[in-house]
């Protein structure tokens, strides 16, 4: 067993830094945002798609409008290394500076980007450039709060510290989805369609002012001195640790495709298939993502007292077992009925996400966390998490069968059970 990987198992760790309120808000804060540009862009994927996708089937045009989501997500891997680069050679904060700037500069130009009625071609193309520039800053930002919290935690907290960087891109979410149902309630369709949806980009200026101020405050967890600095973390993770590597991602694959099938992708779906109205599709979205945030922070608490495994196992195997049936209930055009399959979908995303969390960063030594960590987590978004409304589209425009996406959510799931074979238990490890 190489070096490195052996200090992710001793006995004895580096005591934990005090982490308080201010600590967890400069660490989630840029969470917050990634998630809520992501959010908006999946909710206004329909307008998005006839403002600069214009095209004869709007099923081509909404197609064409995820796969410019999705490239931001393939970007993830290439933020995951930079700043994965960045964080273990010269220290966790000066990586989470950038990555936060990075998204807000990306985010407030999309919200002036002109349509393609305006400047033609160059529409998509200058918004397909900014969600790679997204896509980079994401690669190292939700990850790399995960790091730096999890490492400030106590032993017994970390599940729960944890849970709060992954309960922050829900906040994201939710709020991107509670602006929308806000400012599609109060203006007019017409308005909304012609010039308010960009409204909804207006946070994001002000979340990276708040972001980098927080961050620059912030006392760095420091990097491993002994640490040979010739040697890339990128190749060190590859070359020796790439057991976690793999476990890392089979470990995110339940919650990165059933987070941006249910939660991204599932407004869309209820309007775009179960034929609901707007307005109600979006409340759904919100009311159940609010239900979301408060499960991972629950099931992140039990997995501080019972184990990761357990936890994650009820998750990906209910998901595996209730996909197929939750999303008869979801596509039936009954607005309760959607509500409860969610609800349900939720459930298990939560106890997936609130047991996982933590064990992604303790699978990793200090040297390599915050690469391992990025790299692992940023493939399996860029690959499953965000491919899966395009893949989602495309299954049902193909096949006709509006309820093929459960297919993938179980695929998914079973991929997280059988890196859990794999996977010890880490709730007792002192982390280096």
């Amino acid at each position: 067993m190489p070096a490195q990987h052996a200090a992710a198992w001793k006995p004895e760790g580096r005591v934990p830094a005090q982490i308080n309120r201010r600590t967890i808000a400069a660490g989630t804060i840029g969470t917050i945002l990634e998630w809520y540009d992501f959010g908006v862009y999946a909710f206004l994927a329909t307008v998005l798609a006839r403002h600069y996708f214009p095209a004869g089937d709007s099923a081509v045009s909404l197609i064409a409008t995820f796969g410019v989501f999705a490239s931001g997500y393939l970007m993830r891997p290439v933020g995951a290394v930079l700043l994965g680069h960045v964080g273990d050679r010269f220290g966790r904060r000066p990586a989470l500076i950038v990555a936060v700037s990075v998204m807000a500069a990306a985010s407030t130009a999309i919200a002036v980007v002109p349509t393609y009625e305006t400047i033609g071609l160059a529409a998509p193309v200058l918004l397909t450039a900014l969600r790679l520039l997204q896509g980079v800053a994401v690669g190292g930002e939700y990850t790399g709060a995960l790091v730096f919290l999890v490492e400030a935690a106590p032993t017994r907290r970390r599940a729960l510290v944890a849970g709060a960087a992954l309960a922050a891109g829900v906040v994201g979410v939710l709020l991107a989805s509670g602006a929308a149902a806000l400012v599609s309630n109060v203006l007019t369709a017409d308005v909304f369609d012609d010039w308010g949806w960009r409204l909804l980009y207006a946070p994001a200026p002000l979340l990276g002012v708040v972001g980098v101020s927080l961050r620059r405050r912030l006392a760095d967890s420091g990097v491993d001195e002994e640490v040979d600095a010739r040697a890339l973390p990128i190749v060190a993770v590859v070359r020796d640790h790439w057991p976690a590597l793999l476990k890392v991602m089979g470990l995110t694959a339940t919650n990165a495709v059933g987070n941006y099938t249910v939660f991204i992708y599932g407004a869309t779906y209820l309007q775009t298939v179960a034929g609901l109205p707007e307005t109600t599709a979006l409340d759904i979205n919100t009311a159940t993502t609010a239900v979301l945030l408060v499960l991972i922070l629950v099931f992140a608490w039990v997995a501080d007292r019972i184990g990761r495994r357990p936890v994650m196992i009820f998750g990906a195997g209910g998901m595996v077992l209730c996909s197929y049936p939750l999303f008869i209930l979801f596509g039936s055009g009954d607005p309760m009925l959607a509500l409860l399959a969610q609800l349900g979908f939720a459930v298990l995303i939560g106890a997936m996400g609130g047991g996982a969390a933590a064990t992604l960063c303790e699978l990793f030594p200090r040297a390599v966390r915050y690469t391992g960590v990025s790299v692992g987590y940023g493939v399996t978004f860029g690959v499953l998490g965000g491919t899966a409304p395009l893949v989602a589209t495309s299954l049902i425009d193909v096949t006709g069968d509006h309820l093929s996406p459960a297919f993938i959510m179980m695929l998914a799931a079973g991929i997280s059970l059988l890196a859990l074979c794999y996977t010890p238990e880490t709730r007792d490890r002192v982390l280096d």
